[in-house]
């Protein structure tokens, strides 16, 4: 049986995978729930406000500032016109975002690319020429025509059945963007469908078409459906699998005794380790 525990508290969200009743990973996002957090990965419909030839075309995606585009040769862009992006960097100082037209939709296997290619890349920390071949051979035959894909580390020794399966919800999430990018109005956000984009990018490392069951302890309705749109997002097929349960108790007895897995706090973007004394090591 595997499980996955989210507990809304009010310092954090605390995430958790369970297998057959064991806690064999935990993640404590500190974010609140009124932070938007990163606006990396966000595909959103923008408008061209300015064009410096040769260099960047400035979008309004909604944002403070307006974000840019470096520029490639024979771009046809035009001031004035709708743009579909996703945001690859967060605003830094006086620079506004860092957005680009080439779309990326990460899985807990695949990203997802568009392009012409269709060529696909996997990750280094794969090991064996054998199983790099078998992944890419998956992969290759099951991509739509005009996509490429990366296949992460994650992907190691699955099914073909689990690649080709998250292979095909990302294209349905790709096609369901650009189909709704053609009638709104920008600037709007298309994906995700949270505004909590850190918590996102979580359950869609996490997240797997074999989790049995997700249980979300909360007293936000807003919180629950949040989440709950979310992996309807990433996986449509588990939203039957959602229970709203008090997981509160479950977690904290496991952060009372050695855990021998590690924790990753988002604000610091880093991991640590529990020691036998319940301390958490670098």
């Amino acid at each position: 049986m595997n499980q996955l525990l989210i507990d809304h508290r009010a310092d954090g969200i605390y995430t958790a995978l369970s297998e057959n009743g064991k806690i064999v990973e935990l993640f404590i996002d500190t974010v609140s729930e009124n932070h938007n957090g990163s606006w990396v990965g966000r595909v959103i419909v923008g408008r061209i406000k300015t064009i410096l030839p040769g260099l960047f075309a400035f979008v309004d995606i909604g944002g403070k500032k307006n974000a840019f585009i470096n520029l490639k040769k024979g771009h046809g862009l035009k001031a004035g016109q709708p743009i579909l992006v996703q945001v690859e960097k967060d605003a830094s100082g006086t620079k506004g975002m860092l957005v680009s037209m080439d779309i990326k939709l990460k899985g807990r296997f695949i990203v997802l690319t568009h392009e012409y290619t269709q060529s696909v890349g996997i990750s280094r920390k794969i090991a064996g020429e054998e199983e790099r071949r078998r992944l890419k051979k998956i992969v290759q035959k099951h991509l739509p025509s005009g996509y490429g894909a990366i296949i992460r580390t994650n992907a190691a020794a699955q099914p073909p059945s689990v690649i080709t399966g998250e292979i095909d919800t990302l294209y349905n999430i790709y096609t369901d963007i650009t189909a709704r990018a053609e009638f709104i109005r920008p600037p709007a956000m298309l994906y995700p469908v949270s505004q909590n984009n850190d918590l996102h990018n979580l359950l869609s490392d996490i997240l797997s078409a074999q989790t049995d069951e997700i249980h979300i302890s909360t007293e936000s309705d807003a919180f629950f459906s949040d989440i709950k749109n979310n992996i309807r997002d990433l996986f449509p097929n588990l939203s039957c699998k959602i229970l709203r349960q008090d997981v509160n108790l479950q977690l904290r007895r496991v952060l009372e005794k050695e855990v021998k897995t590690y924790i990753f706090a988002r604000n610091t973007s880093r991991y640590f380790r529990m020691g036998r004394d319940n301390h958490l090591l670098k």
